[in-house]
């Protein structure tokens, strides 16, 4: 019926004229077209064929529409870790999304659920993909993070009024729902709630970030005003009123979330990120708000915070695989070649061809295949392959540390009582 570059022209209900949505904001045109489930909307779309522009009516049956695509979901994948094969989680997590207004599904409890059932299939570790995840609701930012560790802060809100005191926003669930080893995939894409999540889990020392140079670095809070206020019949204008901080004190704005291990990607050019936009305000910093309590030292919710060498070590390993990598160095050589003739890659040159190779293939496979189509393609990402293998690396090194904590313990200390 609609094909993609199909143009939606005109729209009917079930009776009644057509009505002209050429040049209407897209809004309206939407809200032209939503309607009761179960209910007819009619669309005239124009379509270019050899050059030249067709047009034909269709009508549509209303019926409830699930983003599956943009869900979190989970896979599975098996490293090998000293010798022995084991099975890590992958959680691609694209976007925040909740209907609490219908009593909906929201990202942060999809998350959950996901954990839960990866730690019910006992996985050695996790890889939480933010890689493509450009933000949205703040609440849900909060119990995404509060996921990997105790009750403690999580980002505070700056305000522009004076004497109005910053908002602090807090995991208060003493649940800890992954207490394991666990990577964030990251790119110059994630922007928002997603940095807020790698930028406090990067600060309480609980998860390897893993991606490009750094996050987009967007640390702004914006209100919107309407004219006039309450009835907005002459527009409205966006304000900035504040900035976010991630529990170090640290701003994500311009700088984002830098990557403790990095690996090359598509998007890290001059023209990503908040810093690239004209007038964009500078970072700043404040006093770090770190909880205590979100640290669990013993019992079944312990959480190993990371090390330096770790870290050190962690990246010195990826950097010699990465280094041998085809897709990699070829990622390299387009952004060097981009750098040296002082021409910027643009997303969308790097994602065109790739798009349109996946029409293509979706035209080609029914909707039974698409699904597990998707997800093995998915995995065969470098970036995604490269923070798995940092994550078996990351298994291995935490695993060694406990052994050597328990030995201590076993020991105990050394007998010094006359004999």
């Amino acid at each position: 019926l609609i094909e993609n570059q199909d143009k939606i022209i005109a729209v009917g209900q079930a009776t009644g004229p057509m009505e002209n949505v050429i040049e209407t904001d897209l809004r309206e045109v939407v809200k032209r077209i939503r309607g009761k489930k179960g209910t007819k909307v009619r669309l005239t779309i124009l379509r270019k064929k050899a050059g030249a522009g067709q047009r034909h009516d269709i009508t549509l049956v209303r019926d409830e529409i699930k983003l599956e695509d943009q869900a979190a979901s989970i896979s599975y994948d098996e490293k090998e870790i000293d010798g022995q094969k084991r099975k890590i989680g992958i959680i691609n997590f694209p976007s925040f999304y909740s209907d609490a207004r219908r009593g909906g599904r929201s990202s942060s409890a999809d998350v959950k659920k996901l954990v839960d059932e990866a730690r019910a299939k006992k996985v050695a570790g996790l890889v939480l993909d933010l890689s493509t995840n450009g933000g949205g609701s703040l609440d849900d930012a909060v119990k995404v993070a509060g996921l990997f560790f105790a009750k403690g802060n999580v980002v505070k809100q700056s305000s522009r009024d004076e004497g109005r005191e910053d908002l602090v926003l807090a995991d208060t669930n003493e649940e800890v729902n992954w207490s394991g080893p666990l990577v964030l995939l990251t790119s110059r894409v994630s922007a928002s709630a997603s940095e807020i999540v790698a930028g406090t889990l990067k600060d309480y020392r609980r998860a390897v970030i893993t991606g490009g140079v750094s996050s987009f670095g967007k640390g702004t809070v914006q209100s919107v005003i309407e004219i006039p206020p309450q009835t907005g019949e002459l527009g409205a204008i966006k304000v900035t009123v504040g900035m976010f901080y991630t529990a170090g004190g640290n701003s994500t704005q311009h700088r984002g979330v830098a990557a403790d291990v990095v690996i090359p990607g598509p998007f890290d050019t001059e023209d990503m990120g908040e810093k690239s936009l004209d007038y964009s305000l500078p970072p700043s910093k404040v006093a770090p708000f770190l909880s205590e309590a979100a640290y669990v030292k013993d019992g079944p919710n312990a959480w190993l915070p990371l090390q330096p060498e770790w870290l050190k070590e962690l990246s010195e390993k990826s950097k010699a695989r990465v280094d041998k990598n085809a897709e990699f160095k070829k990622i390299v050589e387009d952004l060097n070649k981009a750098k040296s003739s002082g021409h910027l890659i643009k997303l969308s040159e790097v994602m065109k061809d790739k798009e349109k190779k996946e029409i293509e293939k979706k035209k080609e496979k029914s909707v039974r295949h698409q699904k597990a189509e998707r997800e093995k393609e998915y995995l065969k990402r470098p970036d995604i392959q490269e923070a798995a293998n940092v994550l078996a690396d990351l298994i291995e090194i935490e695993e060694k540390k406990t052994l050597a904590t328990h030995k201590e313990v076993v020991k105990g200390p050394k007998d010094t009582t006359d004999k």
